[in-house]
């Protein structure tokens, strides 16, 4: 069956010296009607706590998945406007510019992405590479304000192996038309932030989303 997922996101823009809160959603996305395998990708590259080769620092897909039917953009280096059009569709034209300006400053350098479905689970996964790790910690900090200051779209949910590595999880407070709960772990690793999408029916299937977290964890090169 296709599947629709539809997230919506708050997001935080720096506007006028100030931060405020913008929600927008993500493109909808149709998973796969045909589960073919997909072939793993290479182990991480060494030195991914700051890597210059951002694609190689991709966790492996998990055995048996399959790629998403309709991607946004291929897996591997995507543009700034490819993470914008996902991550920030339907916000205002002012509001984009407002978000790629504050990425820059952060020196935001390269970003790269993956995604994939099981047969109940799917991910969608980015990674953002700045040019130091002060500026993927103070992105992840405006995630951390954003998505937890917004406690009537969104609820906290404490994974205990995933506090522990620094990632927050947080699930949206509706089940989409779908049957799909929508959820996003986010933590930075030296120089990289990790924004981990993830549907799972119904509720947080928290097994997978943990063990797969933990992976593209390690690949960054945490224990």
């Amino acid at each position: 069956m296709i599947r629709r997922v539809v997230l919506l996101l708050s997001v935080l823009t720096a506007l006028a010296a100030c931060s405020t809160a913008v929600r927008g959603s993500a493109t909808p996305v149709q998973h796969p009607t045909t589960r073919a395998p997909v072939p793993a990708t290479g182990e991480a590259a060494a030195g991914c706590p700051e890597p210059t080769a951002l694609p190689e620092c991709l966790m492996p897909l998990p055995a048996g998945s399959a790629a998403w039917s309709q991607m946004y953009a291929p897996n591997g280096t995507i543009s700034i406007d490819q993470y914008l059009d996902r991550v920030y569709y339907g916000v205002s034209a002012d509001q984009r510019s407002a978000v790629r300006s504050a990425l820059a400053t952060e020196g935001l350098l390269s970003i790269a992405h993956e995604s994939w479905s099981t047969n109940s689970d799917a991910a969608d996964v980015v990674l953002l590479r700045f040019g130091t790790a002060s500026g993927a910690a103070s992105r992840n900090a405006q995630n951390v304000h954003a998505y937890t200051a917004d406690t009537a779209d969104y609820r906290a949910v404490p994974i205990p192996a995933l506090t522990r590595l620094g990632v927050n999880v947080v699930a949206y407070q509706k089940i989409d038309s779908q049957g799909d709960m929508a959820s996003i772990g986010f933590g930075s690793f030296g120089a990289v932030l990790v924004e981990f999408f993830f549907w799972s029916p119904a509720t947080v299937d928290q097994a997978p989303l943990s063990d797969w977290v933990t992976q593209q964890a390690r690949a960054l090169g945490s224990d």
